[in-house]
């Protein structure tokens, strides 16, 4: 078949979503298939070889797609029409479509499979960014949009692609879509050993103005990410437990991050919190390979990156229990419950005291990290084209 692999661009700011694709963007550059792959990249990205197409939408159309697929939704003939991703697809005769990140869907006259990281508005429609925030050129809330975007498209779908058992199952319970077409591949991990250098740790600690074993969490600053039970769990470790730490918060704005450093005002811990904001790939694995321990303590699940980016860093994990993010973590990882402050300084303490369990966690979660290979997820989507092949001869 002819696929075409729609990917929505390497903005580093967009954090997991840019990570993932990255990911998956390399390995099938590297692996021969049987089919002709074909790349789309909705922003117009200029990373492309001379072998590969690139889709960049103009304003004009951007916007008439945008205001089509806000008033009238996603599958009318008048919004599908309007699609630059569908009119290039169709010129370039593409069979199947593959799309890496939910974020840049549009509507198709051909099959595709569909990746999914979570349905949280379903789970937790309370917290604002799943049921409040609004996009461009919608006037929808986000609660609404996401509902009606993931029962518009799920359904039609000829495969929909997800990490784990739950969301497999979440996909089925939600949206009815039929238990043959749900696949699980699990998530792949990032390599962001690649970025290790011989750049000086002292360097990147220095930076920073890191002089204390620290507590890492990589995440944007969105409530979600329950940034301040990390930051009472810190509390509680130094004050109840008597542990010298710091922890560093890294990741964009996406405004949550003035409550957060308000609230390490408020608890006495402005010297032991960093916020470098941002930081670039090797600041990042030069981060978590000198860390004490990743601490990450989202609500939203049940896939997420960095702790398979911290396994593979030999960077021991405290994690969640919520979301049933054990099914991706294994026995590799410390699970709390992400409520319970004083669960989470209790983790902290086991790690620091407990050594032979700290190198456990450790041996663990690197086995862990190896197992779960762009290649084997790449070679799973390539097995269900090859599925999907003698469907696709029909017509």
């Amino acid at each position: 078949m002819k696929v075409g692999i729609i990917v929505g661009g390497f903005d580093p700011q967009k954090g997991g979503s840019c990570t993932f694709q990255a990911t998956i963007f390399e390995a099938l550059k590297n692996i021969s298939s049987k089919h002709t792959l074909n790349f789309y990249f909705i922003n117009g990205d200029s990373e492309l070889n001379e072998q590969k197409h690139s889709i960049l939408k103009s304003v004009t159309e951007s916007i008439a797609y945008k205001i089509s697929r806000n008033l009238l939704g996603f599958h009318n003939k008048i919004t599908m029409n309007l699609s630059p991703l569908n009119k290039q697809l169709l010129r370039d005769k593409i069979d199947f479509a593959w799309f890496l990140s939910p974020e840049h869907y549009e509507p198709l006259e051909i099959p595709f499979a569909f990746t999914v990281w979570d349905l949280e508005h379903r789970k937790h429609p309370f917290f604002p960014e799943v049921g409040l925030y609004r996009r461009s050129f919608d006037i929808k809330l986000e609660w609404d949009y996401r509902e009606e975007f993931y029962r518009s498209i799920l359904p039609r779908a000829a495969y929909v692609i997800a990490g784990t058992a739950a969301g497999v199952s979440e996909i089925i319970d939600f949206y009815s879509v039929h238990p043959a077409r749900v696949k699980k591949i699990p998530f792949p991990t990032p390599d962001l050993k690649r970025y290790l250098s011989d750049r000086n740790n002292a360097d990147v600690l220095k930076k920073f103005n890191i002089v204390r074993p620290y507590l890492f969490y990589p995440a944007q600053f969105w409530p979600h990410k329950n940034h301040i039970s990390a930051l009472m769990a810190l509390k509680a470790a130094r004050e109840v437990h008597g542990i010298d730490i710091d922890i560093v918060f890294t990741g964009s704005d996406k405004g949550n991050r003035n409550f957060i450093i308000n609230k390490t005002c408020e608890f006495g811990l402005k010297e032991h919190v960093h916020f470098p904001g941002f930081v670039a790939n090797d600041e990042l694995a030069q981060l978590y390979h000198n860390a004490f321990a990743l601490i990450f303590l989202s609500f939203f699940g049940p896939d997420n990156v960095p702790p398979l980016e911290a396994f593979l860093l030999k960077c021991p994990v405290i994690a969640s229990a919520l979301n049933v993010d054990q099914e991706q973590l294994k026995e590799c990882a410390l699970m709390v419950d992400p409520c319970n402050v004083t669960e989470i300084a209790n983790a902290i303490k086991t790690i620091n005291d407990d050594k032979r369990l700290r190198e456990e966690l450790i041996a663990k979660g690197f086995q862990r990290a190896l197992s779960l290979s762009p290649a084997s997820y790449v070679n799973e989507m390539f097995r269900l084209m090859d599925e999907f092949a003698a469907y696709r001869r029909c017509w």
